[in-house]
């Protein structure tokens, strides 16, 4: 995690209904530079084991040196967590703040790992689902998240 990468309301541009554009600042770290070089190593090593006569890998920096992937798993905007204060969603997703709102995406990742995050983001949205049919009585008249 790093807290210069952040999703943020901008101050000076507007959408077609007047509501602040969100914009997204994103920088990969020192360490994600390295696991992204070696697996580029890893890549041309399995290349050249099979005597690949053709290959390209690629550092997604563009030409004025900006990390601009043409794929994103946007994690940890809303993170899960055992208390308010630490995080927006308990261990079933339910926000802390907003008792009946369930987040069921990446956002609620406290840190990304290194392969694609979807079946986790699944299994998450399943468990939420099943708890919030278990528990639906309780929670249909809910004014508070229930215990983490």
């Amino acid at each position: 995690p790093n807290p210069e990468n952040r999703v943020y309301l901008s101050e000076d541009e507007i959408d077609e209904d007047g509501v602040p554009v969100a914009k997204l600042t994103y920088k990969p770290g020192e360490n994600d530079w390295k696991m992204m070089r070696y697996m580029q190593d890893r890549i041309a090593e399995i290349a050249r084991a099979v005597d690949a006569f053709d290959f390209k890998t690629q550092d997604y920096l563009d030409a004025d040196g900006i990390y601009r992937t043409p794929a994103w798993h946007l994690l940890g905007t809303a993170r899960m967590g055992k208390t308010p204060d630490m995080s927006v969603v308990n261990r079933w997703n339910q926000a802390w703040e907003v008792p009946n709102l369930f987040v069921v995406d990446g956002s609620v990742f406290t840190t990304g790992g290194v392969v694609n995050p979807t079946p986790t983001i699944s299994a998450l949205a399943l468990r939420a689902a099943e708890h919030i049919r278990d528990n639906f009585q309780a929670l249909r008249t809910t004014t508070r998240s229930m215990a983490a």
